[in-house]
């Protein structure tokens, strides 16, 4: 193989392309080739990023709409009605407040800004719940109840108060029916239905009009009838047991008919429904009497501790 660096006729071509501008010629063509190489990647590279310039610019757009839109939603509330939810009672709020936000202090009470007060209407179960400081309630039988501040409403039920010592032109206000109780601290009871509202004092003092009289009730005093008495258990099983003791039936009937709705909370009168059908089934025979005692105690006690003594009277009685 022969050497081309030593061809006489290659050499010869080789001086005179150098004699000629064709080297130069060739070095300003070849920075012309890169420059527009560089060119063509720069705009490429632009070319490829306008779609996600384009993406970031429509979400930051999105985001900034839902958000501007939220924070107008939440200045605009308007409160007419709060969802009810359950306190010791089932318990709803209501507010003639509009355009205000409400703010949750934690223990389930709502504190409405700038507004008139919050009046709250609940229906309490049987057994012992509080509605306000110093003021706890004692339940007999279902009863409906609304408060705001000092001023308390019983609608229904059979319930007694127990209310702390207030400070002076601080009173505790209650409504039963026609009846206005004014309390600085004391216990008692109220019964209201749809036909009567009653009230008995049990501690401390009261002062209870109707708008016509006018009473100030020591304990043992009722209101309007300022004769009635309440009894404990202890009282009326020991009065029931000398008067069983001498067989005197008719007028142990009679005596728990007398007692049964003046049993002091938080005794209940629950046992002397049973006690009372008794009598009049095995010992007055008068089974119909006994019957209707027994519908009253499966109405007002339908999972009463003396359910199962009340259904086997139930089935001796043969009521139906």
């Amino acid at each position: 193989m022969s050497d081309l660096s030593k061809d006489p006729a290659l050499q010869s071509e080789k001086k005179q392309h150098l004699s000629t501008k064709a080297p130069d010629i060739d070095a300003k063509l070849l920075l012309m080739m890169r420059a527009r190489y560089n060119d063509r990647l720069k705009t490429s590279s632009r070319i490829s990023l306008i779609p996600v310039f384009a993406s970031l610019s429509l979400v930051i757009f999105i985001t900034g709409a839902f958000y501007f839109y939220t924070i107008r939603k939440t200045e605009d509330i308007s409160i007419s009605k709060i969802t009810p939810f359950r306190l010791t009672g089932i318990m709803s709020f209501k507010t003639e407040k509009k355009n205000i936000s409400p703010k949750d202090t934690g223990n389930n009470t709502v504190i409405v800004k700038n507004s008139t007060p919050v009046i709250k209407k609940a229906v309490f179960p049987k057994g012992d719940h509080a509605l306000e400081a110093g003021i706890r309630i004692s339940v007999n039988n279902e009863s409906s109840v609304s408060y705001s501040g000092n001023k308390v409403t019983v609608h229904k039920g059979d319930l007694v108060f127990h209310v702390t010592e207030r400070k002076k032109g601080e009173n505790l206000i209650v409504h039963s029916g026609n009846i206005l109780i004014t309390v600085k601290g004391t216990v008692f009871r109220v019964i209201k239905t749809d036909k009567i509202s009653k009230v008995f004092l049990m501690k401390g003092s009261v002062e209870v009009t109707d708008g016509k009289t006018k009473k100030l009730l020591l304990p043992g005093e009722s209101f309007p009838d300022v004769s009635r008495k309440l009894y404990t258990l202890k009282q009326v099983h020991r009065k029931l047991s000398s008067l069983r003791a001498l067989s005197r039936h008719a007028e142990a009937a009679a005596y728990l008919r007398k007692v049964i709705s003046r049993i002091t909370p938080p005794d209940s009168p629950e046992s002397l429904f049973i006690d009372l059908a008794s009598i009049e089934g095995a010992h007055l025979k008068n089974w119909n009497l006994a019957c209707s005692t027994l519908k009253k105690y499966r109405k007002r006690y339908p999972k009463g501790s003396s359910k199962l003594a009340a259904d086997m009277l139930w089935n001796r009685y043969r009521c139906n």
